[in-house]
């Protein structure tokens, strides 16, 4: 078909194919040599002895692009019927145009679609952290390169199969036991599950994870965890608590090294609680710098595709848009658990009144706060345990109690600070703790006495099963701050 470009706009566009483009309508002429508007193309009408003309628009989402003009030997050829087939015949030929132009842009949107996928595909793949995602039925999905250096399996050997197969056997039914509370609508913090490696060693990592849901809000359609190696840190308490034994057993007969053996040991505990909070602050700003930006990248890649009219596409673009959206508040409620502002100052009220605000938000407990005198921490290792140990009582109040409300009592007198931490809930028996247990798996009880005791400070807990339960910690406040 040759394309032929009308003039629509000036003299030459007042005849019957220029109007019907410009006013969008059917124009029938009856006669080139009674029709005025006509008048330009008389001369030629009748040398190739047309007499009369008929145009009807063809239009592309209504608007018309062009004419289909049929010319006639005879004036007043184009009657009543006529007019009315061709008609259906021009909106016909632009229902076709309409389909082209959809069919095209839905290719286009479908490339620009694939092309994000790819990019979100690449950018899980070559994550530096290990993560995973499973399928409601506890099949792994993807299996990103980090966790193929971390179990020596490449990823076509376990996608596919359940979980079951990454964990050690003496340990895979507690594990999975935690990876069913996820399915339940359990976001893991920070939660410890060793993983196996194709040789037979062991790694431990610990966890958080977070449901991803379908396009209705409800369903859960896929978990998605991240791990951190934490296999050396734990080589380092097993040290730090082999140290602490054998100053035990010395004590009695060497008193002088005794003490330059606690020195050592607070000081280790000190720098394990600083090597914890530094390893926090570097995750943090690799999901700050990195991750974030690349999801804000993956977004705005996005946006061209939001005006597309294909109802599949919208459909689809929208479910992606949700998806980044969700791991981006994911990524920066993370990133505040992991690496607290507020920690880097030496106020510790304004740390524990921010924790109280943030367990609201995020657990639904409220927290009562009660200050007795300023409390200021210019040590940072005291203040890092001891915000920790709060956040994992109150953790343990939100998820055991079964109240919804909290209480901090902050005291400082000369040379300690006391911290209370109580709740009217369901209550415990202490002697049923036992050591690597505690309340959750995350910290643990014993985790928090032990360290404690590096420090010279204790933990005492009272607690009756309906009772409610109440946890004080005593930490010296002396020497200079470490690290």
């Amino acid at each position: 078909m040759k394309e032929i470009k009308v003039e629509v706009d000036g003299e030459l566009g007042m005849g019957p194919t220029g109007t019907c483009i410009r006013e969008n309508r059917a124009v029938v002429n009856d006669d080139f040599a009674t029709n005025p508007a006509t008048f330009p193309w008389r001369e030629r009408a009748q040398r190739y002895g047309f007499r009369a003309s008929a145009a009807f628009p063809l239009r592309r989402q209504g608007r018309a692009v062009g004419a289909l003009t049929l010319y006639a030997t005879q004036p007043g050829a184009f009657d009543r019927e006529q007019v009315n087939l061709l008609e259906a015949l021009s909106a016909d030929v632009s229902y076709a145009l309409d389909a082209m132009e959809q069919e095209k842009l839905r290719t286009k949107a479908e490339e620009q679609l694939r092309q994000t996928r790819d990019y979100l595909e690449h950018l899980l793949d070559y994550a530096n952290a290990p993560i995973i995602v499973w399928a409601p039925d506890l099949t792994i999905t993807r299996f990103n390169h980090a966790f193929e250096r971390l179990t020596g399996r490449a990823a076509s050997e376990v996608i596919g199969q359940r979980l079951e197969v990454l964990f050690p056997e003496d340990q895979r039914s507690a594990s999975m036991e935690k990876i069913m509370r996820t399915l339940e609508g359990e976001f893991w913090e920070l939660i410890e599950i060793p993983i196996l490696h194709r040789t037979g060693r062991v790694r431990h990592l610990l966890w958080n994870s977070a449901n991803i849901v379908g396009a209705d809000g409800r369903g859960v359609v896929a978990t998605i965890a991240q791990g951190t190696d934490i296999t050396e840190r734990r080589r380092a308490e097993a040290a730090l608590k082999e140290l602490n034994e054998s100053l035990e057993q010395r004590v009695a007969q060497r008193t002088a090294e005794s003490r330059r053996l606690s020195e050592q040991l607070r000081a280790l505990a000190a720098e394990l609680t600083l090597t914890e909070q530094r390893e926090r602050r570097r995750l943090a700003a690799i999901l700050h710098d990195h991750l974030q930006q690349l999801l804000a990248a993956a977004k705005f890649r996005l946006m061209p595709l939001k005006s597309n009219q294909d109802e599949r596409v919208q459909a689809d673009v929208l479910g992606v848009e949700e998806l980044l959206n969700q791991s981006m508040r994911a990524s920066r409620s993370l990133m505040a658990e992991l690496s607290p502002a507020v920690l880097r100052a030496p106020d510790f009220t304004g740390a524990v009144e921010w924790l109280a605000s943030w367990m609201q938000e995020n657990q639904g407990l409220a927290v009562n706060v009660d200050v007795m005198g300023e409390i200021s921490l210019e040590r940072e290792d005291v203040r890092i345990l001891l915000f920790e140990t709060i956040r994992e009582l109150l953790f343990n109040v939100a998820k055991h109690s079964g109240v919804k409300t909290a209480a901090v009592r902050l005291a400082r007198s000369d040379n300690a600070l006391e911290v209370m931490v109580s709740d009217d809930g369901a209550g415990f028996d202490p002697a049923e703790l036992r050591p690597g247990g505690g309340f959750s798996e995350g910290f643990g009880l014993f985790s928090i006495r032990e360290r404690l005791d590096y420090l010279g400070g204790r933990m005492e807990i009272s607690s009756l099963p309906g009772r409610g339960s109440r946890v004080i910690l005593t930490v010296p406040i002396w020497g200079a701050q470490t690290g």
